[in-house]
């Protein structure tokens, strides 16, 4: 079995990297057969973030195209089931799924490898996937071991996801920039 395409989008907080995602998301989409889905690994846990959601959420309503939501903070691999060969899906966001693989009650061991293990099934199992996430290398870090042990992991995975991907694009108020293209339609004879 053949691996979908992956497409990396990061950013600074409200840099557009939502929007912009699900922009990609749609371009893709009008050449494939296969849902469009969208799959939320935020929880509410303040009113900030309730607002945040529920805009998002909004959002994705009141747009034309037909979103599948999928609201689900950790354990990805168990959505497996609902996924087709021909979706595009976003995950929003990597920052936040880490974290909740990481702090849970249920604390994984290494939370990169499955979560490398989970989006390789993903790709496996979708036409596209676009993995949204923070870029918080550039500010301050708590200097303290968890603190570090979770920014150098998601560095680890942003790391990875990268060399993996066909397109890495940053945000930078609201203007995507490109650091990594490979025109994977040429693969598929387009």
């Amino acid at each position: 079995m053949t691996l979908g395409d992956l497409l990396f989008v990061t950013g600074g907080v409200r840099s557009g990297k939502t929007s912009y995602s699900e922009y990609l998301a749609y371009e893709f989409h009008q050449g494939c057969n296969g849902n469009l889905i969208y799959l939320a690994t935020s929880s509410i846990t303040d009113s900030e973030m309730f607002e945040r959601i529920s805009r998002h959420q909004k959002d994705r309503n009141n747009s034309a195209l037909s979103w599948v939501t999928i609201e689900k903070e950790r354990d990805l691999d168990e959505i497996f089931h609902l996924l087709n060969p021909q979706d595009v899906i976003v995950i929003d966001c990597l920052t936040t799924w880490l974290s909740n693989e990481m702090f849970s009650v249920s604390t994984v061991l290494n939370p990169k490898n499955k979560m490398i293990q989970t989006i390789k099934s993903i790709l496996k199992k979708s036409e596209i996937l676009i993995i949204v996430s923070n870029e918080i290398s550039f500010e301050w870090i708590e200097p303290n071991s968890l603190t570090y042990s979770y920014c150098e992991t998601l560095g680890e995975l942003h790391t990875w996801i990268v060399l993996t991907c066909s397109k890495a694009i940053e945000m930078d108020m609201g203007i995507p920039i490109i650091h990594k293209e490979i025109n994977f339609f040429t693969t598929r004879g387009g």
